[in-house]
């Protein structure tokens, strides 16, 4: 029994690693980036930005994937295998892993982030439409 389990482990290694890496990425990485992000701005960074990332991304690839196949001297079918196999890489990837992408550039934003700027403000008048107006509270010190 217990080498029937090593050799099932040792043949699926890869696959074992896959699925280990996905299940972390998908249930504590891409909720873990939620804490730091409102709803809202997340939605707008995926309207306003992913779309060119994707494209970006997906450029990128093509270029790498062609520059490997000049440089391995593959004939015009096997270049355009590539460029078929590689577009459908791409659409799968940006497409399906939307959210994971989203988050990992999140997560790269906050490394962007030089400093932490704390500003305090005092809430003077709120309306009926719930429009508030604030102003800097500025501390002595």
């Amino acid at each position: 029994m217990k080498n029937k389990l090593v050799s099932l482990i040792s043949r699926y290694k890869y696959f074992l690693i896959y699925l280990l890496l996905f299940a972390v990425i998908s249930f504590i990485f891409n909720p873990k980036q939620k804490e730091y992000y409102l709803t809202k701005d997340i939605q707008t960074f995926q309207e306003s930005h992913y779309l060119k990332i994707a494209l970006i991304g997906s450029v990128i690839l093509m270029c790498i994937m062609l520059t490997i196949g000049f440089l391995r001297k593959f004939k015009f079918n096997q270049i355009l295998n590539t460029i078929v196999f590689t577009s459908f890489i791409c659409f799968s990837v940006f497409l399906l892993m939307q959210t994971t992408i989203t988050c990992f550039c999140l997560w790269v934003n906050r490394f962007d982030s030089k400093k932490e700027i704390i500003e305090s403000y005092r809430t003077l008048s709120i309306t009926d439409n719930k429009y508030f107006i604030a102003k800097k509270y500025e501390t002595a010190g």
